[in-house]
């Protein structure tokens, strides 16, 4: 049986109802500095007893993914740590794929992966037992008549050999779905988990 419970919602400025000072500012990026030493690396540094996460893109328009620096508020300027991937919706053409010009999606095989068209997903390991901050970034393909684009922040801690799925819905808004797969008797199930905490943008 699935469970889904969605972010209920859209990613718009009217949802950050606290907005960060430039002073919090400030120390965010004193807070990011000081744990550099200890940071966590990115997700290509991943050993054997890593998570696997599955980012899947639901509906329509294109969704960007990329791993970044914890810290308490974030902003797409600050700079990715790595680039995860770029998901692509059913309303793209085959010349606007084309146009992208970056490489397909990487794949682990993970299960129930069979569900989904190759360009819908993307699949890495991640190491376990720290904090794994990833941002996404959406928006509607150049088909459609408006260009709407949202950007939202992202922080959970996998557990070893775990694996994960991140669904970004594209057809009400922008939602951000995550869940754990397990199996269960002979076949795979996504089971509904609060996972991420949401991380704001600096102000």
């Amino acid at each position: 049986m699935r469970y889904q419970i969605p972010i209920q919602g859209r990613l718009t400025s009217q949802l950050i109802k606290f907005p960060i000072s430039k002073k919090s500012r400030i120390k965010s990026l004193i807070f990011t500095l000081l744990l550099a030493g200890c940071a966590a690396p990115d997700y290509k540094s991943a050993t054997t007893d890593s998570a696997r996460v599955r980012f899947t893109l639901e509906g329509i328009g294109v969704a960007n993914v990329k791993q970044y620096p914890d810290a308490q508020c974030l902003l797409t300027s600050d700079g990715a740590i790595a680039f995860v991937g770029r998901l692509f919706g059913p309303d793209m053409t085959l010349t606007e794929h084309v146009s992208q010009r970056i490489s397909p999606p990487a794949k682990l095989k993970m299960p129930l992966s069979d569900t989904y068209r190759s360009e819908q997903y993307v699949e890495i390991s991640v190491p376990p037992g720290r904090p794994f901050v990833y941002g996404i970034t959406w928006w509607k393909s150049k088909a459609t008549s408006n260009f709407i684009l949202y950007t939202k922040f992202f922080r959970f801690t996998p557990n070893e050999y775990t694996d994960y799925e991140i669904v970004v819905d594209g057809d009400n808004g922008f939602r951000s779905r995550e869940f754990e797969i397990e199996k269960s008797g002979n076949e795979y199930v996504r089971i509904s988990a609060n996972l991420a905490q949401t991380i704001f943008p600096c102000h």
